[in-house]
């Protein structure tokens, strides 16, 4: 299945909603996908294949910085390098005018932790107890922040 990067607008919210549903319990709802499809400064792209809404993230910008906000892969579509296009595609499209891109995550997302430093990410700080568990018996859980600092990145390639 050959996956087509593109970029979502408001009426792409309910596929995003049933994507964001098989994702995760912690997804994004349907009003938050219609307030990131309305908001400025923000950069919106999915892998959509015959139809099918594979993936999809959303990043925010301002000044020289970008933030990863959400990045989503369907289950069935894992491992197959989705979300590091996304990402790829993003740091891209947003330009030598971006010289960082932040993000956080759950301490216990060892999956996004390995994509994420294969990335170039590295550990900026954490957030003790700052999401929810999703147990009923109220447990927390660490936001791990990332930082990729592409400024940084550009001046080693310019050097090879």
């Amino acid at each position: 299945m050959r996956a087509e990067l593109c970029h979502w607008q408001s009426e792409d919210v309910d596929a995003l909603a049933r994507l964001e549903s098989a994702a995760s319990p912690h997804g994004w709802s349907r009003q938050a996908l219609e307030q990131a499809s309305l908001a400025p400064k923000r950069l919106r792209l999915a892998m959509v294949s015959e139809g099918h809404w594979l993936a999809h993230a959303v990043f925010s910008f301002v000044a020289d910085e970008a933030e990863l906000l959400i990045i989503s892969v369907h289950p069935a579509h894992r491992g197959q390098g989705l979300a590091q296009a996304l990402i790829r595609a993003a740091i891209d499209e947003l330009g030598p005018t971006i010289n960082s891109v932040f993000l956080e995550l759950r301490a216990s997302n060892d999956a996004a932790k390995a994509l994420y430093n294969k990335l170039g990410f590295s550990l900026c700080g954490r957030r003790k107890n700052y999401y929810r568990s999703g147990v009923a018996d109220g447990r927390r859980e660490d936001a791990l922040l990332m930082r990729l600092d592409l400024k940084q990145a550009r001046a080693n390639t310019e050097r090879v």
